[in-house]
């Protein structure tokens, strides 16, 4: 499905990006916060982590890329970080770096096949 709504994003939006690499970084990012998103209530509840799969999983580059800046910007702004003001990874920036270290755990079990 995600294989679909990324040609189907990038046959709507070709023209606003300079190279089909710069669009999947940027749907890779989005990728990554709608997974970080979904991922909030296990992290706060201190369940079991799962989360969305996506494109990001087996783009490498693009995802260490995305979790590194993501990463900065929380250590940087802290809870001032527009991710934590929109409780969009979590409420306060600690929550942010926990649910974000345990995507990066979770990454590597993804199975494709």
């Amino acid at each position: 499905m995600n294989n679909h709504v990324e040609a189907l994003l990038w046959s709507m939006f070709e023209s606003a990006f300079p190279s089909l690499t710069t669009f999947q970084l940027a749907f890779d990012r989005l990728e990554v916060l709608f997974a970080l998103t979904y991922a909030v209530p296990c992290v706060q509840k201190h369940e079991r982590y799962w989360t969305l799969p996506g494109a990001y999983g087996w783009r490498t580059d693009n995802r260490v890329r995305i979790f590194s800046e993501l990463r900065k910007e929380l250590e940087t702004l802290g809870d001032r970080s527009p991710c934590v003001v929109s409780g969009l990874i979590g409420t306060t920036a600690e929550l942010g770096l926990e649910n974000l270290s345990q995507l990066e755990q979770f990454v590597p079990e993804f199975r494709w096949r």
